[in-house]
């Protein structure tokens, strides 16, 4: 049997050769089958970039050959919906968005007027070429910062109705003030700015401007300059801001004003807290001027009238509420200070305030009530009181306008530590406060203290009606009477308390015509006190005792028991319901009347004496003529009557007969001053009881 190694053949040769074979065939197809693969991959990769590459081509010819016009329309109608008004672009539009910084110019852009005012009146904003950048990150991370705003030739016209409606405020956020977002580069090409407010007599014509550059140090890079007129009165406004080159958000931005508005001056340095937002604003500032209500027709604020002032303070606004602190100043002769904050309540206008003086000169309250106005330059303060003068009257004819009272609402206390006054007016303090409601003003309390006793009461004017009415009730308390009459001979001619009050009410926009319509009761009482005998002396017209007492200086007193003047107002008339003034010499009458219309004095006092006397001429004691200088004197008639019976009787019977007719019998009996004051008091004169007491006759033993 041979041996298989014999052949010269290696065992299983053939199983093995057909192994690699089939290893070889199966790499050789792995091979082709990723060849296939790679070449799909590198298809699409291919086929992705070309569509993209051509995307790209597609829209850089897109761009190339685009028109933003087309874009004028559709924009238009987009902004003319977010603002209520018509706008229009004129110009071209052109856009570069591919930028960290992209921008946008419109060739010109017209802003019309809300509806409501209708057409005639010039567009509110006409802009030339504008060009705007934005900050693209902060953009899309919500913040609006601009690095540049370019405006030529800008021309805005704001208008304001009779009523007070403007064509300034969009939506709802009247008086809250302009946010707008922070610029860097703000440049103003020629601007024009027109103001028409009628509410406020306004007119303005104003232009602005500003010149900066990146390297600029200018202090005053924006300026606004303009004139106008403010009530027929010449009016300029310069208002100038610091550079914006290098402005931030968090960095408040300097400001300067200086406003003419004919003799009232304001200026003001501040800041604008966030740059732009003109929401937020601190400011000291100063005004003076003439009159404070002259100030409504510049900020809306009602004000009372004044003499010349000069007032300064800080001025905080916060949207719609400005607060005013640190406030002092002059307004007449007097000082002011203290801190006031106007605010938007249930969308009116709210004054409060906390005010005060040192030292209150009487004088400056006359303007109050339409008087002479005190602290102005010597010749003009003579040349007013010299026109009051001239006029014969002391109630001023000076006007209330209603339809100020009518559009703000206050609330505002006063008082005056010290009071510089008159001798005939001793004033020690004064407080009062005073509310204002839709058209109704109230002093409600009014306190004046005087060296003894307080007068102390109420006054309302109601302005809600086509005509103001007006009611006031005042009473005066421990008040003595020496402390307002004027001393005669260097002592006081009549001493003891005063009660009074003082109830009424009237129609008209004036002191004089509410007087003269005034309706309502005065009551004077005096329950005791002294008498100077030679005045007593006088009211009974006795002659040589009286005259001879003035001539001697003689001090002598007698007691005053009681006098009482009680008068029934109607129409503006003031007729003496009772009218008696009891002293221990004389029992003393009157009548009359005292017109407030005409304001003339017509009163008529006739005393009786109480002891026998020899020479008395029996004739009444006149007080006549105008309340600004009144006239008193005995009537002739009467005196001349008895002096012609006495030459008579002298010629027929001895030399003491012919003084018969001067005899005047004593005799009248003391008034009953404890009914007389009870009736005093139930008219509202503040008697009391001791008072009563004391004045009632002692009673009588048996």
């Amino acid at each position: 049997m041979a041996n298989p190694s014999s052949t010269g053949r290696e065992p299983h040769a053939g199983p093995a050769l057909g192994a690699r074979l089939r290893r070889w065939r199966a790499q050789a197809g792995s091979s082709v089958h990723e060849t296939f693969a790679d070449r799909r991959r590198r298809w699409r990769l291919i086929r992705t970039t070309a569509i993209w590459a051509l995307f790209a081509i597609a829209v850089a010819v897109f761009f190339a050959l685009f028109s933003w016009d087309w874009f004028r329309g559709p924009l238009a109608r987009y902004l003319s919906t977010r603002t209520g008004r018509q706008v229009q672009i004129e110009g071209h539009l052109q856009v570069h968005p591919f930028s960290w910084r992209p921008w946008a110019t419109i060739g010109g852009l017209r802003i019309g007027n809300p509806a409501w005012l209708g057409g005639g009146k010039t567009d509110m904003a006409n802009l030339g070429r504008t060009t705007v950048q934005v900050r693209l990150l902060p953009l899309l991370a919500g913040h609006v910062e601009l690095p540049l705003v370019d405006i030529e030739h800008p021309s805005i016209a704001l208008y304001a109705n009779q009523a007070g409606r403007n064509n300034w405020t969009f939506g709802k956020g009247g008086g809250r003030g302009a946010k707008l977002p922070l610029i860097q580069h703000f440049v103003l090409n020629d601007g024009r700015v027109r103001i028409d407010d009628v509410q406020r007599r306004l007119r303005f014509t104003g232009h602005v401007t500003t010149t900066e550059n990146a390297g600029s140090a200018s202090a005053q890079a924006f300026r606004l300059e303009g004139a106008g007129s403010l009530n027929a009165a010449p009016f300029q406004a310069h208002v100038t801001g610091g550079p914006l080159v290098h402005v931030q958000k968090d960095r408040p931005y300097p400001f300067d004003m200086d406003i003419h508005a004919g003799a009232t001056h304001i200026t003001a340095h501040g800041l604008v807290i966030r740059p732009f937002d003109f929401g937020h604003i601190e400011t000291a500032a100063t005004v003076s001027g003439p009159d404070l209500a002259d100030l409504y027709l510049l900020t809306g604020v009602v004000l009372p009238n004044t003499p010349a002032y000069s007032l300064s303070g800080q001025v905080v606004r916060d949207q719609t509420t400005y607060k005013i602190t640190r406030f002092s100043g002059r307004v007449g002769r007097s000082d002011l200070h203290g801190a006031m904050t106007l605010e938007k309540v249930k969308g009116r206008r709210f004054l409060k305030a906390d005010l005060g003086s040192r030292v209150l000169d009487i004088t400056d309250l006359g303007a109050l009530f339409g008087g002479p106005q005190a602290g102005k330059a010597p010749g003009e303060e003579k040349a007013a009181a010299s026109a009051q003068a001239s006029t014969g009257r002391i109630l001023p004819d000076a006007p209330l306008d209603v339809r100020r009272l009518r559009s703000m609402d206050a609330d505002v206390r006063y008082r005056a530590d010290t009071v510089a006054a008159s001798k005939r007016l001793p004033l020690r303090k004064v407080a009062l406060h005073v509310s204002l409601e839709q058209g109704l003003l109230r002093l409600d309390p009014v306190t004046l203290t005087m060296p003894h006793g307080v007068v102390s009461g109420r006054a309302r004017i109601d302005a809600r009606g086509a005509a103001p009415s007006s009611k006031v009730d005042f009473r005066v308390s421990n008040m003595r009477i020496e402390d307002i009459l004027p001393k005669v001979q260097g002592a006081p001619p009549l001493t003891g308390p005063l009660e009074a009050r003082a109830a009424l009410g009237g129609t008209g926009d004036t002191v004089h015509k509410a007087a003269a319509s005034s309706n309502g009761r005065v009551t004077i009482a005096i329950p005791g006190g002294q008498m100077r005998q030679s005045l007593a002396e006088l009211m009974g017209v006795n002659v040589v005792p009286g005259l001879f007492q003035l001539l001697a200086k003689d001090p002598k007193t007698t007691p005053l028991r009681c006098a009482v003047v009680d008068f029934n107002v109607r129409h503006g008339v003031m007729t003496a319901r009772q009218f008696v003034l009891d002293t221990g010499v004389v029992l003393a009458g009157g009548q009359g009347t005292i017109d407030l219309n005409s304001e003339i004095l017509n009163l008529k006092v006739e005393g009786h004496t109480k002891k026998p006397r020899l020479v008395r001429i029996i004739a009444p004691f006149d007080v006549k003529g105008h309340l600004i200088h009144p006239s008193m004197k005995i009537e002739a008639g009467p005196a001349i009557a008895q002096a012609g019976a006495a030459v008579g009787l002298g010629a027929l019977l001895s030399p003491l007969a012919a003084i018969l007719p001067f005899l005047a019998p004593g005799g009248a009996h003391d008034a009953d001053c404890a009914a007389l004051l009870a009736q005093a008091s139930s008219a509202g004169a503040p008697v009391g009881r001791a008072q009563l007491a004391a004045a009632a006759p002692a009673p009588t033993r048996h």
